[in-house]
């Protein structure tokens, strides 16, 4: 591997990217110091890459005073990144610092830190962003006002929502299913479930499982058990081993002690062969990343014996 180029590396690491093997990428840089190869922008993107993924704000930082050093935080592809690894650890203010370093007209730069403040209900933030990206001349995307969007229902500003979808709309923007299904979010976590189920009933397209999944997840919230079971059927409707619409209907129905309903769901997912897939977290101990999946206490198991 030694004799390889730096493009066959990074053919090696953006498929670890791609597959989420996020602790055989940091392997793979090992072996990429010890060889006559040396790292660039793009070998650093998808380590920051790989620790975003992780979550992991140690490894992060390191990499990211590899990339100062070297002289590569003013680079856009790799600032990219670095910000987009800030948030998820859940460092916003350090993802701000890296953003305002570099001065960028491409317009998924600038999504990416309204998106950062859209996932931490930092919605006034977002729109500041969106001010300065106009300012800039920079032209914002269907994705920008996703980020928007996103932003407007994780604060619960439905009116401010509902303009910038109008603005959307005023432009010419091409709509999608991400819009849609932010705008049922929007409704939802206002608890304006009626104006949520108005606004899918006048989509001029057929709504997706996506925007299904955002009705289930107000009705979640609101404990609304009817109209979360038909939210339910109609995201089932098009994918029927679609695990996640059973698993927050069944939360539902077992939030409000419905657990003949919840019986019903069960047998549902095991006549159609629906599998839950158990989830999965890692944790940094003595600088190793380690996978920890969930095991099941069949001691507490109640059967039906």
């Amino acid at each position: 591997m030694n004799n390889r180029d730096i493009v066959v590396w990074h053919a090696m690491f953006h498929g670890y990217n791609q597959q989420m093997e996020n602790e055989e990428t940091f392997k793979l840089f090992s072996q990429l110091q010890l060889s006559e190869q040396r790292p660039n922008e793009f070998t650093f993107a998808s380590l920051i890459t790989a620790a975003s993924n992780l979550a992991s704000l140690q490894h992060g930082q390191q990499f990211h005073s590899q990339i100062i050093k070297r002289g590569l935080d003013f680079d856009p592809f790799v600032t990219n990144a670095v910000v987009d690894m800030y948030a998820k650890c859940g460092s916003i203010q350090e993802a701000r610092k890296a953003f305002d370093l570099v001065i960028c007209e491409d317009v998924a730069y600038w999504n990416s830190m309204i998106t950062t403040y859209a996932q931490h209900g930092e919605a006034q933030a977002a729109f500041q962003i969106l001010e300065e990206l106009i300012i800039a001349a920079v032209k914002p995307n269907y994705i920008t006002y996703v980020g928007i969007l996103s932003a407007c229902s994780h604060a619960g500003l439905v009116e401010d929502g509902l303009l910038h979808y109008n603005l959307v709309c005023g432009l010419g923007i091409e709509p999608g299913t991400e819009r849609y299904a932010c705008m049922v979010s929007l409704y939802g976590q206002a608890g304006r479930l009626k104006d949520a189920v108005d606004f899918i009933e006048t989509m001029p397209i057929q709504p997706m499982a996506l925007v299904w999944w955002s009705l289930l997840n107000a009705c979640r919230n609101a404990g609304d058990s009817e109209l979360g079971k038909y939210a339910a059927e109609m995201a089932t409707s098009g994918d029927p081993k679609d695990s996640g619409s059973y698993t927050l209907l069944s939360n539902i129905f077992a939030s409000k002690g419905m657990w003949f309903d919840v019986k019903k769901v069960r047998q549902r997912m095991d006549e159609t062969g629906v599998l839950k897939e158990p989830g999965k977290s890692w944790i940094e101990a003595n600088n190793e990343i380690k996978e920890i999946g969930y095991v099941p206490d069949n001691v507490a198991v109640i059967r039906d014996d």
